[in-house]
Order: structure tokens, then sequence, then C-alpha cells
């Protein structure tokens, strides 16, 4: 039994690895700063943490969300934090992106009882383009008025 562990977990740990190179690699390119988009998840965040719910107003009109409530409610309490800003952001989305490659490696192993597919899997979700390009990216507040940052999607 012991045996069988260690490829999973030597896999496992080089999935994890892979993952966050690639993600540190396009978080460097892309430079401080950039990345910065102003997206729904963070203004129903920021309406959670100020009581009114999972709402989003558009067009001038309160709207029930219809969101992932998970990544929402765990952005909601990282924004409780005190200096919560980009950097702790990204740490959580980069979390969040390593589990799902690790995570995949898991159930694969699962599935096929195989620690070189197991990896292999995990190896293709870390190292997926869609998933590394989401993970740098950050969802952020719109900044206060008069405050710098980047403009808000058109």
């Amino acid at each position: 039994m012991r045996r069988q562990a260690r490829p999973l977990l030597t896999g496992l740990l080089l999935v994890a690895l892979v993952g966050l190179a690639a993600r540190a690699g396009l978080w460097l390119a892309l430079g401080p700063g950039a990345g910065l988009v102003h997206l729904e998840p963070t203004v129903i965040a920021d309406n959670i943490n100020a009581g009114r719910g999972f709402i989003y107003n558009q067009y001038g009109a309160d709207y029930r969300a219809w969101k992932e409530p998970l990544y929402i409610v765990l952005l909601a309490g990282l924004r409780r934090l005190p200096d919560s800003g980009e950097v702790g952001i990204r740490l959580f989305h980069l979390a969040l992106g390593l589990a799902v490659a690790v995570g995949t490696a898991f159930l694969a192993h699962g599935l096929f009882r195989d620690p070189a597919r197991a990896t292999l899997a995990g190896m293709l979700a870390a190292v997926n383009p869609f998933l590394v390009y989401y993970d740098t990216r950050v969802v952020y507040p719109r900044p206060a008025a008069g405050a710098g940052g980047s403009p808000p999607p058109s």
C-alpha cells in the first residue's frame, strides 16, 4: 500500500510545482498591476459584505446574481481581511488554480488507479492556457472616484 502512495504523492507534488511555475511565470510576465479587471463577482462580494445580499446592480436595477456562489463567498471573506489588495487576491486565485490541478490528478487516480495517468491529467490542468490565464487575471474592485487603476471594461 505504501509503495502505491509514493508515486501518487510525487505526481501530485510535480503537478503543484508545474502549476505554480506556469502561473508565476505569467504573473511575472504581466508585471504588477497588469490584469486588473473590474468584474461582477467583486461587486457581489462587496454587496454581501455590506449586508445587501447576493445582488448585482445592472442598468439601474438590483438583480439577484446567478453566479458561482462558492467563489464569491470565499472572495467576500477575503475582502473582509485588512490589506486584501492585489497580491492577496492573486494568491487566492493561485491557490484555487493549484487546487483544481491537484484535484484533477487526484480524481484521475481514483478513476484509473494509475499514478502516471493521474499525473498527466493533473499536468494538463496545471498548464491549461485558459485556466492559467484566468488564475492570473484579478477580479478587482472599481477604484474610487479620482483614484488610479485600470478603467472598467466597455
